[in-house]
């Protein structure tokens, strides 16, 4: 990847101001629109001084990616600096008494640099009243300084009164949503299972309007830039320098606001005020110290730092392989101990059983397989209700129903994701802990049709969801497709509810609860009956999208289920062979139509055939345009995942891995998946929300070239894959059972090593 234009902006809102001459003081109001530079060989700040009152930013900071040989340069514009502003940023952030203050500087601050790697300010006062400026808090004196450590923050406070001191945030502010949407940011990630956010809320600790901040006790955090790959070490102290009071804490904390997709900004640094214990008081003449710092480190690993894709192909394919390592490093983010479409977005549980493909890929011992373990004993615990129904998504705020309709996928997903990792780490107890959870969710999906008759336009033992899906422009779109209007009789919903059927069966075995399993191997012998019956079609060779309450089909090749049904040998030999023959003629249809080439379509679309009225999608979000348009044929990069794990899948190995080499050769060098999805009849890269979930791509290797699928029961190879040959040589070790597995291809069969 060539120079990235990435500005995750660090806004040190320093009052703070630089001269020319060595060690020269004067006071902040004298230096008003001056620039100046810091620099080492890894790293490069510039800093900007503003007016009224004289506030010190870093305008550039530009970090050496080691892995790209390159620069990146991060800049923040004049106009996104208000918004900054506006989210409340001045630093320190701090609540005394409860009520949220600010710094107020004067102009009798005094300011120090010798205008290459260090800069001090002093006099620096903190007022109750930051208009009038009254009752002072207390003062102020900062260092910061660049040099081989990094970047280094320190602040020394006196306290002018006593206070109460529930608040009290050093840190940086990143801008995740910069210009252009693909290259214009970097995106901070962090896999610590000691984070804690709100158990009363389930989300962050509320700091501002919508703004809520997550802890950690974690003295020193490794921080993965993405898409740069850069790798930071943060490191925080605080100590009290006065005699009596109070210890400060020294916390680690991530602040981000609220945002049904990506948020603009993010903050990361440490707090004195640990939210698990009463706020300290300090007494007047009380005096802290704070030493925040960021620092460069070396590349821990080729690929994830959160874990190793062990996988190994022949020489011939290194630009596949070394692909596929890059990937998993930039798209494996944890906020914490969570996954989800990256750090600064919401985690949709709608994808849970994709973050359990995912994390099945990784090798014994991968710190994620521990992290998304504890995910999803936080979500059983706080999204899965009474009756079985799981919230669809999470912020910052919490758990929440989504404004576009009643989603349901994410029922099935939770029990495919316990399945998952269930398998990858073998831990029964844990398993046996969830088992309730479990059960919940499985009753909530039996009785909305999977052993019941739900509606007269579908046969006993189809899934029905609770949307209509009548073509009304309304809110009540029912899956991941959040603004198409399937509903009611869904078969991307009915795909998923037999695969949990599946997973389920496979954990009652495990368990010894035979009978329990047997019961439901019955329940989902008829149901895959009851799905084609309801929805396959022999004049088209696939299954249908969804049937509405008035029993009217709507159907525009929507591929994720179709290629699933397949994958989970849900449809049969002849059915699987017409899907996969209908969807060479969905790329020759767009091919011809919208006059492009395969390379230029890398990514699979979500559907093949527009949808062309605009009430069969949710109008209010104005989405809906030219096709492709967003979910109306954009490419969304994991359904490339399920069209290589279906074409190997059903023995055609050689087109699946030109599917994979489109999408890791032609598609991944472009970005590194950093986009939501690719619009192909303009090659355009959208959406400034990058999705995780993409790693699919890599599970569709594993799962449908190589056929590799473990169970809690062992590990089964598809005899019905036909491996390329120029996969001879491959290697692959995973996480089974909480073991090493490996499996490898010897003459053109996979078998255990």
């Amino acid at each position: 990847l060539s120079m990235l234009h990435l500005r995750p902006v660090l806004l040190l809102l320093l009052l703070l101001v630089c001269v020319d001459a060595l060690d020269v003081c004067k006071p902040a109001s004298a230096f008003v629109g001056m620039n100046f530079t810091l620099a080492t060989p890894l790293v490069q700040a510039n800093f900007r001084v503003l007016a009224a009152p004289p506030v010190i930013f870093m305008s550039v900071f530009r970090v050496y990616s080691q892995t790209d040989r390159t620069w990146t340069e991060n800049l923040l514009h004049d106009g996104e600096l208000a918004t900054s502003f506006f989210h409340g940023f001045t630093l320190p952030q701090l609540a005394i008494d409860g009520t949220i203050v600010a710094p107020s500087y004067t102009t009798a601050t005094v300011l120090c640099s010798d205008n290459s790697s260090y800069f001090n300010a002093s006099a620096l006062q903190i007022f109750r009243n930051t208009t009038t400026q009254t009752e002072l808090l207390a003062q102020e004196s900062w260092r910061a300084s660049l040099g081989d450590p990094g970047l280094e923050w320190s602040v020394k406070r006196v306290y002018s009164q006593a206070v109460l001191v529930s608040a009290d945030r050093h840190a940086l502010v990143l801008a995740t949503l910069a210009h252009p949407p693909v290259f214009g940011s970097q995106v901070p990630s962090f896999l610590d299972l000691a984070l804690f956010i709100n158990d009363t809320s389930a989300g962050g600790f509320i700091y501002e309007g919508d703004w809520a901040e997550m802890q950690s006790p974690t003295a020193q955090q490794h921080i993965l830039l993405s898409p740069s790959g850069i790798e930071m070490l943060q490191t925080h102290t605080a100590q009290r320098l006065s005699p009596g009071g109070p210890s400060p804490a020294a916390m680690f904390s991530f602040m981000k606001p609220y945002a049904d997709g990506t948020a603009s900004l993010l903050s990361l640094g440490m707090s004195t005020a640990d939210k698990r214990a009463a706020p300290p008081r300090y007494n007047a003449g009380d005096s802290i110290e704070i030493a925040l710092s960021f620092r460069v480190i070396p590349q821990s690993t080729q690929g994830s730092p959160y874990g190793t894709l062990n996988l190994t192909l022949p020489a011939a394919l290194q630009r596949t392989s070394d692909a596929a390592q890059l990937f998993m490093r930039v798209q494996n983010m944890w906020l914490g101990w969570m996954f989800g479409n990256n750090p600064a977005s919401s985690p949709v549980l709608q994808e849970l059983a994709m973050f359990g493909w995912i994390m099945s890929l990784l090798d014994a011992g991968a710190p994620a397989l521990a992290a998304l373990q504890a995910q999803l004993t936080y979500y059983a615990k706080h999204a899965v209700n009474a009756s079985g129904y799981v919230y669809p998504r999470w912020a910052s705020l919490g758990f929440y129903d989504v404004q576009w309709g009643p989603m349901i996928d994410q029922v099935p997903n939770f029990i495919i994701a316990v399945h998952s990792v269930a398998v990858a780490t073998g831990d029964r107890a844990w398993l046996e802990s969830m088992e309730p959870y479990l059960d919940s969710t499985m009753s909530y999906l039996l009785n909305r049709g999977l052993n019941a008759s739900m509606s007269p336009h579908l046969p006993f033992g189809v899934f029905v969801g609770t949307a209509s899906g009548l073509p009304d422009g309304g809110r009540h779109a029912s899956n991941w497709f959040d603004i198409v209007l399937f509903g009611h009789g869904d078969a991307y919903l009915g795909v998923y509810a037999l695969a949990a059927l599946q997973s389920m069966i496979d954990v009652k075995v495990f368990l010894g609860k035979e009978a329990e399993a047997d019961a439901l191997s019955s329940v989902y012998d008829r149901s895959v009956a009851a799905f084609s019956a309801a929805y396959w079609r022999e004049d088209l060779g696939r299954f249908v999208d969804w049937i509405d309450a008035a029993g009217n089909t709507h159907e525009y090749f929507y591929t994720d289920h179709n290629l699933l049904a397949v994958m989970f040998d849900i449809a049969d030999a002849t059915q699987r062979a017409e899907i996969l023959a209908n969807i060479e003629e969905g790329y020759a249809y767009i091919y011809g139509n919208y006059n492009v080439t395969p390379d230029q379509v890398w990514a699979t679309p979500g559907n093949f055939y527009p949808i062309t009225n605009v009430n069969e999608t949710v109008t209010a979000t104005g989405a809906f345009g030219q096709y492709p348009s967003y979910e109306n044929g954009g490419s969304f990069f994991h359904t490339s995942g399920f069209e290589i794990g279906a074409f190997g899948w059903a023995g055609r190995g050689e087109r699946g891995l030109a599917a994979l080499d489109r999408f890791l050769i032609n598609g991944f060098q472009i970005n590194r998946g950093w986009a939501q999805q690719l619009y192909w009849n303009k090659g355009q890269l959208v959406g400034a929300d990058p999705l995780n979930d993409s790693l699919l791509v890599l599970w569709g290797l594993v799962r449908g070239l190589l056929g590799v699928k473990p169970s809690l029961r062992g590990i089964t190879i598809h005899d019905n894959v036909v491996i390329p040959a120029s996969l001879e040589g491959t290697t692959f070790s995973f996480s089974w059972m909480g073991t090493s597995a490996c499996v490898r291809v010897h003459g053109r069969r996979v078998v255990r090593c």
